[in-house]
């Protein structure tokens, strides 16, 4: 995520992260963040999410990580859906 994606400091920085990891993860950011309706916020929730569940099964991250990682997943979700809702 950059400044251009409402985001004055990347969500995902500080962590250890392969380049082609955090490029998979900020497209998926991205998705939730242009979704028009609730239900592809869903959709693109699960994506993210499942992508995680792989990266932990493969012990690819730290713990710490992915669970910093659902977290921002949440957040940005919760936002869209807000802002689709209002």
């Amino acid at each position: 995520m950059s400044a251009r994606s409402g985001y004055a400091i990347d969500p995902l920085s500080g962590m250890t992260i392969p380049n082609q990891v955090l490029a998979a993860l900020h497209d998926r950011l991205i998705a939730i963040e242009q979704a028009s309706d609730t239900q592809q916020v869903y959709l693109a929730t699960e994506k993210a999410e499942s992508f995680v569940e792989a990266l932990e099964a493969v012990n690819a991250l730290s713990q710490a990580d992915i669970f910093r990682i659902h977290q921002v997943i949440d957040t940005v979700a919760q936002a869209r859906t807000m802002v689709l809702l209002l």
